[in-house]
């Protein structure tokens, strides 16, 4: 993590009110309004659905392809590796991570895929020592039966009971006969070689698309959930819910969540049969929980309400405010992060609520970022928790490096060790701010929609995407990881709002610096 100016920050205490929710039953009817056609499907979504053309891939010229990528590090500080061919054309974006002891996998949308007809565009990534080194995967494979890979990737990793060590990958998915679907692939050798995809049957639809699937592996089990937003041809869209006791090979019917949404995330309770949904409307966070391994859902109820998606950042094509959730397994509590402009005119700010009761109850969200209301813009936030430490870690993108219009992006971290009662001061984890909308050539969005990290030994990894001017051989933003501690009283950038410059010189005053002056 580079050194910052320090500047002092107030520790955010999460207040004590809270928020009840039903008793779990079975989902029962009780329709929202459909969202009109389109709206709210992941970018990767619309190409998949035929809505928008496939991109075409433009491969600069020049260096040789590499592939293994020996501790490359091209950005200005030690800590952001790059994890994809440097010379890979176009965007490896909207990250995904997943660590088994030495192992690391990343997953990102990877524009390259498009080349193929039909299209491949999950990429991805692998460490096989802990990420000192990374190998470019290239791309998911496909049937070669005319099906398709439509990346939006989540990736999710387990040890069974003989410490076999499973990485499992979910993507949107186009059958050979052209239905809607979602699918998953499964490596044993860490990330090495994937099998599949195999598809998620309880999603396959002639007429229904599925999009913006998240996954989860319950630690005792290794049952495997995906949920998805279901959008139908007409009527109301809805959350949806499914899960394998095979790793993908079979699936459960599908449980339908009776509210509208996006982004919704699955977590498995590795202490209990519970499992955990939230999702966002817009306006709302909200929440579903199963007491019985995903066998029923509680009607959903919203934990937070009156949000604002945040403005569109500086440089970037697309903005939300999805959660993202994490369980930490000592205590056992559960941690909901998003992103809201709740105090505008800026931008917008990051939030955090808890359960300390399986989801009965949750604390008011609380704002993390530095200047709740008085900065430029914080978005995607993710949680993670580290089993070993008892932290919690929330990291995000944050433009408050830089000033007016400018487009200045960093990624940022706070961490809390006593389940989020006090964070620290929020904390560079990139090694320099870069510019968000630099290679930015197409309408796609060039940051993604997510990016994550997840917590190990007290060692923080985090999967991103930035620019780097620097890498010729690129045009767009490329897939990061920084490894850095996941402790320390978090420092922040000085921003210089103005300059001065005052002739006193003995010379004639006029405005220059002349031989024999000096600058103090």
């Amino acid at each position: 993590m580079p050194r910052r100016v320090l500047f002092a920050c107030l520790t955010a205490f999460v207040a004590a009110s809270l928020i009840s929710l039903h008793p779990e039953s079975a989902v029962s009817a009780g329709k929202e309004p459909a969202f009109p056609p389109g709206l709210d499907i992941s970018p990767m979504g619309k190409i998949a659905r035929g809505d928008e053309p496939i991109p075409q891939v433009v491969t600069p010229p020049g260096a040789p392809r590499l592939r293994s990528l020996a501790s490359m590090r091209l950005s200005a500080g030690t800590s952001d590796i790059l994890v994809n061919a440097p010379n890979a054309p176009d965007y490896q974006t909207e990250t995904t991570i997943a660590k088994n002891g030495d192992w690391i996998v990343v997953g990102y949308n990877d524009y390259r895929g498009f080349a193929f007809s039909p299209p491949r565009v999950s990429g991805y990534a692998y460490s096989l020592d802990g990420g000192a080194n990374w190998t470019d995967g290239g791309q998911m494979p496909s049937l070669g039966a005319g099906d398709a890979i439509y990346g939006d990737p989540d990736v999710k990793t387990w040890t069974d009971g003989s410490n076999t060590r499973y990485f499992v990958y979910s993507s949107i998915y186009i059958t050979g006969s052209g239905n809607s679907s979602l699918c998953v692939f499964v490596s044993t050798d860490g990330g090495a070689t994937w099998a599949g995809p195999r598809e998620v049957t309880s999603a396959t639809s002639a007429t229904n698309f599925a999009d913006k699937e998240f996954i989860d592996i319950d630690p005792e089990t290794g049952r495997l959930f995906i949920s998805w937003t279901n959008f139908p041809p007409a009527g109301s869209v809805t959350m949806r819910v499914s899960y394998s006791d095979d790793l993908g090979l079979t699936w459960s019917p599908v449980s339908v969540l009776t509210s509208s949404g996006q982004g919704s995330v699955p977590r498995a309770d590795g202490n209990s049969s519970n499992v955990y949904l939230a999702w966002t409307t817009g306006s709302s966070i909200m929440f579903s929980r199963s007491t019985n391994n995903g066998a029923n859902w509680s009607i959903p109820l919203a934990i937070a309400s009156g949000l604002s998606s945040p403005m569109n950042p500086y440089g970037v094509d697309r903005i939300g405010n999805s959660p993202s959730m994490a369980i930490e397994p000592v205590s056992d509590t559960i941690f909901i992060t998003y992103a809201s402009r709740n105090l505008p005119p800026d931008f917008g700010d990051i939030y955090i609520m808890s359960s300390g009761d399986n989801g009965g109850t949750f604390s008011t969200p609380v704002a993390i970022n530095a200047s709740p209301g008085n900065d430029r813009a914080q978005f995607y936030p993710w949680v993670c928790t580290d089993a070993s430490t008892g932290g919690v870690n929330v990291m995000w993108y944050d433009q408050r490096a830089g000033i007016g219009s400018s487009d200045l992006t960093e990624l940022v971290h706070t961490h809390s060790l006593n389940d989020g009662a006090t964070w620290t001061c929020p904390a560079a984890l990139s090694d320099a701010p870069f510019h968000a909308e630099a290679g930015n050539t197409t309408s796609q969005p060039n940051l993604g929609d997510y990016i994550q990290c997840v917590s190990d030994g007290g060692t923080l990894y985090s999967a991103f995407g930035k620019t780097d001017l620097r890498s010729w051989t690129t045009y767009s933003p490329d897939a990061y990881v920084d490894i850095s501690p996941g402790t320390g009283e978090g420092p922040a950038p000085l921003v210089i709002n103005s300059y001065a410059l005052v002739d006193t010189g003995c010379t004639t005053a006029n405005g220059f610096i002349e031989p024999g002056e000096t600058i103090g």
